[in-house]
């Protein structure tokens, strides 16, 4: 790649950098890295899509990434793949989602396992499909280095209320308003609906 492409990328990747927490910035410079010898356009419509994911425009950054995937030359890394099933996901579309979060997994330098288990196990509970989202929330949890386990814990209660187990809810939710921080509005409301 010529110089002043790599000069452009920088210049964007700092931009990214400047929009978000810690954690999409650590993203946003994986990213710019492993895209940096990839073709201008798709790399365009690559940052284009992960604007959008950090303006929460999922069908913008559905369409981009859809676009940068087509280019057969770029081998997208996890964290687009990861941005895609999200935005896949808020939008409902399920399957595509799921598709994504595999492909995460099947990468092999996944570096947010324990994410994408989370992720794949939402996605499978919405769909209604209970026992794959328990199989996934396990395998979120028994990653190594995986940092939000509270998370998981705040599905499996959701999960186990929605099929009417309310004393194994009950227990998942309870040790959710043990973490210091988490935003508990949604946690005391399905308690509320359990004990309602």
């Amino acid at each position: 790649m010529q110089k002043p492409y790599a000069d452009r990328l920088r210049k964007i990747g700092a931009l990214l950098l400047d929009l978000q927490d810690d954690a999409a910035r650590l993203r946003a410079q994986k990213t710019l890295a492993k895209c940096e010898a990839k073709d201008l356009q798709s790399l365009a419509e690559v940052f284009r899509g992960v604007l959008c994911y950090i303006d929460y425009d999922h069908p913008g950054t559905i369409a981009h990434l859809t676009a940068a995937f087509e280019d057969p030359e770029l081998a997208p890394p996890g964290d687009l793949w990861h941005m895609l099933g999200v935005a896949s996901r808020e939008e409902g579309d399920y399957g595509r989602a799921i598709e994504c979060f595999k492909k995460v997994l099947e990468l092999p330098d996944c570096t947010d396992a324990g994410d994408a288990w989370h992720d794949l196990g939402c996605c499978y509970s919405r769909n209604g499909e209970f026992e794959r989202a328990l199989e996934c929330f396990e395998k979120a949890l028994s990653t190594p280095g995986y940092d939000a386990p509270c998370l998981v814990w705040f599905e499996l209660g959701t999960l186990y209320a929605m099929q009417g187990e309310h004393d194994r809810a009950l227990g998942w939710f309870k040790k959710v308003l043990t973490v210091p921080g988490f935003p508990v509005g949604m946690v005391w409301y399905n308690l509320g609906t359990i004990y309602g």
